[in-house]
């Protein structure tokens, strides 16, 4: 995610390339690596689920949604020598390497930015109410419309994390 701002670009450049060369071929460490993606897991304890309804369970929006959007493509990214700094911009180029399918590239940007969009509107509902902004949301709070597109993102990040289970080979971790 490094650009360089002042100095002698060329460095920055350098370093990238040591880093891809280190990196080709170390399965382990991209696996270890890509594995923080989906370290993660939206199941409330058995005691959550007996004593409270599925639409009251907080869920943490950047645990559960965005960070393994951002992170995933970091791996991707990482594995395939994309040097974009951006999560959109690196999905972008691994749809155009043929690494990532062009639906579900238009998927996970989507989902990306709904994400980010209903955290920064429940953090602004927050901050009004006078309280702390934060990650998490109850779906019982959300819009009919609003619920329905985060079962769907969810879904989305779902795809994505099979993927990288698949591609990194996480569960021999």
């Amino acid at each position: 995610d490094a650009a360089a701002v002042a100095g002698d670009a060329s460095l920055l450049a350098q370093a990238r390339d040591h880093l891809d060369q280190v990196l080709t071929g170390n399965d382990a460490f991209l696996a270890r690596f890509a594995a923080a993606a989906d370290q993660f897991d939206e199941a409330p304890s058995w005691w959550t689920r007996l004593t409270t309804r599925a639409d009251d369970q907080p869920l943490d929006l950047k645990k559960l949604g965005t960070f393994p959007i951002v992170h995933g493509m970091r791996a991707m990214a990482l594995r395939h020598h994309v040097r974009e700094a951006g999560t959109a911009e690196r999905i972008r180029a691994l749809v155009a390497q043929h690494q990532l399918d062009e639906p579900l590239g238009r998927d996970l940007l989507e989902a990306l930015h709904y994400l980010m969009g209903l955290k920064l509107r429940q953090q602004m509902r927050q901050r009004a109410a006078g309280q702390q902004p934060g990650n998490l949301v109850r779906p019982s709070d959300l819009s009919t419309m609003d619920r329905d597109q985060l079962k769907d993102a969810m879904a989305i990040v779902g795809r994505l994390r099979a993927l990288l289970r698949q591609r990194f080979h996480l569960g021999s971790l």
